[in-house]
């Protein structure tokens, strides 16, 4: 499995690679990649510009081997994108056909620097805090999607106007389906199915604004209608 942390600020990368990490092994490391001191977590950076062929064949060479006492070994490439191309190549050889106690973890904060094989590889998880505006203006979007009785209007005009990336949009679906889990929401399973439909959309080449677009018009079609 490789996944793709995508975010403006490396720190943001780095608190989503170690939760992440967390989560595969139950650990508690700290919120630092200095604390991922363990003999199956592998770790490429580098001072330089640049990452080349050379260092990305030794480091996926040493993931080929058995994991020392886990049931997986993690490799980490915190700014994948610095990889030049031909490391790009390289490393793509390896998420193509690598063992299954391995899992690629990447973070770029310049999503267009990878390659676009790379990409359709990855699980692209978008990740970053948000401003305290644009929490207020989140609330006042899941409370239009999650409304009975929309203004369908004001909807279209409000999703249509906003000025959405692919990782503002994942950021406000993960609000979304926060929201509706703590409110335990009537219709929870649909909402939180269609959600994951929009996230999909949203991981491929339709625009961020059409994948909510349609997810706003069918959820009021789909689950408060039917």
């Amino acid at each position: 499995m490789t996944y793709l942390f995508i975010a403006q600020q490396s720190e943001d990368i780095t608190e989503a690679i170690v939760t992440s990490v967390n989560e595969h092994l139950s650990a508690q490391f700290e919120y630092a990649l200095e604390t991922l001191i363990d003999p199956d977590i592998h770790i490429l950076e580098s001072e330089s510009p640049s990452l080349g062929v050379e260092d990305t064949r030794k480091f996926v060479k040493k993931l080929r081997n058995k994991p020392f006492k886990r049931l997986l070994q993690i490799g980490i490439i915190p700014k994948a994108d610095l990889l030049t191309v031909e490391a790009q190549n390289a490393l793509l050889k390896e998420l193509e056909d690598h063992p299954k106690t391995v899992v690629y973890m990447l973070g770029t904060t310049n999503e267009q620097a990878m390659l676009q094989t790379i990409l359709s590889r990855s699980k692209k998880i978008y990740t970053g805090k948000q401003s305290s505006g644009q929490i207020n203006e989140d609330s006042a979007l899941i409370e239009l999607f999650t409304a009975k009785q929309p203004h369908y209007l004001n909807g279209y005009v409000t999703i249509s106007g906003g000025d959405w990336t692919k990782q503002s949009a994942a950021q406000f679906l993960s609000n979304l389906s926060r929201t509706i889990r703590e409110k335990n929401h009537s219709q929870q399973q649909k909402l939180l199915e269609h959600i994951q439909r929009a996230g999909e959309l949203i991981s491929t080449n339709i625009a961020a604004k059409q994948a909510l677009l349609f997810l706003f018009f069918s959820i009021q079609e789909k689950v408060f209608r039917s």
